[in-house]
């Protein structure tokens, strides 16, 4: 429980230090912020890649939220790994949308079943609603976890 504490409080962290970073006083880069986002969280799992797809910015309002959204996918995806494994990660910023996802490459899971007991995909789902967005999951080669967020 302290670890995964620890994990969220860096993801809060990092997104707090690369807002105050950006040049742009309305957002960060999503590489910035997809980079640093994800090392904090490849520190704690162990024979796992991490590739990134960035596209657009971060509007700084929805950063906090959206690392911890990020931190629990990641989680989630190490996980269920366990072991050598490469996850996928995009931030794409469409005309009025915002949309994360991350993908593993494992036997996904039954999302219906992990939303009725308490897990980090309850609070990427609480996330979303508060960001007026919706967070869904695929079955593809694994699981591909989507959170879209309207862009103000």
């Amino acid at each position: 429980m302290l670890i995964d504490t620890r994990r969220r409080i860096g993801a809060m962290s990092i997104a707090r230090e690369v807002l105050y970073s950006a040049h742009n006083s309305t957002g960060a880069s999503s590489q910035t912020f997809l980079d640093a986002v994800c090392a904090n969280a490849r520190a704690f799992f162990s024979g796992v890649s991490i590739k990134r797809e960035p596209g657009g910015s971060v509007p700084k309002e929805i950063a906090i939220p959206l690392a911890l959204a990020l931190n629990e996918l990641l989680t989630n995806a190490a996980t269920d790994e366990r072991g050598q494994a490469t996850i996928q990660v995009g931030l794409n910023q469409r005309p009025g949308q915002i949309e994360l996802y991350v993908q593993d490459c494992g036997s996904g899971f039954d999302f219906e079943e992990i939303q009725a007991r308490a897990s980090g995909l309850g609070l990427v789902t609480t996330l979303a609603r508060r960001l007026h967005g919706t967070f869904t999951m695929e079955r593809r080669a694994g699981a591909r976890c989507i959170l879209r967020i309207r862009d103000q």
